[in-house]
């Protein structure tokens, strides 16, 4: 039998299937990310130790820099490609990673507490400053790339597996309706 991917197994490609997202460890040394992320406290304009200068939970900070992702992880680079039938369907800007990091600090109020993911704010769809259509490029593949751990509850970002089939149905029944009323 001949091997069918390089970067993903088949075990991992049944879990995409089944539940709409793919897990990858070790994709860059830790040394890397360090790097990418040494000027985040300097951007923020925070203190990492004094939390009382943290004055916002989460920034979404702009973009200084950008690497080719097959240079700086050429395992995810690899794995993303397999996952959506190779490299000449992904766009020329998802070819790419920027530091424009979405950096989450948390809040008071949740510190030291667990809580039912379905409880916190702040749910969407990701892609959220476009028209969502089932065709819109942003849709094939979400990639998360994690430059440093993240402890439990403590803000990194929650996916809901069950929310991938409903967002697609939805999508396809806008796509159809825009179909109907002659707008594709």
């Amino acid at each position: 039998m001949v091997k069918q991917y390089n970067f993903i197994d088949e075990a991992q490609v049944a879990h995409f299937m089944k539940h709409g997202y793919l897990r990858l460890d070790n994709c860059f040394p830790r040394e890397q990310a360090e790097q990418w992320t040494s000027t985040v406290w300097t951007r923020l304009g925070f203190d990492p130790t004094d939390k009382s200068t943290w004055t916002c939970e989460r920034t979404n900070m702009p973009e200084h820099k950008r690497v080719r992702v097959a240079d700086f992880a050429p395992k995810a680079w690899g794995a993303i490609c397999e996952a959506v039938g190779g490299e000449e369907r992904i766009t020329e800007e998802s070819k790419s990673w920027n530091d424009a990091l979405i950096v989450n600090l948390g809040s008071p109020e949740f510190e030291g507490r667990v809580t039912d993911p379905k409880a916190l704010p702040g749910w969407h769809v990701d892609g959220d400053f476009f028209i969502h259509f089932l065709d819109s490029p942003e849709q094939g593949l979400l990639v998360i790339p994690l430059f440093t751990d993240i402890q439990g509850n403590a803000g990194g970002t929650a996916i809901c597996p069950e929310g991938v089939g409903k967002i697609a149905r939805y999508l396809v029944s806008c796509t159809y309706l825009r179909l109907l009323a002659g707008g594709i």
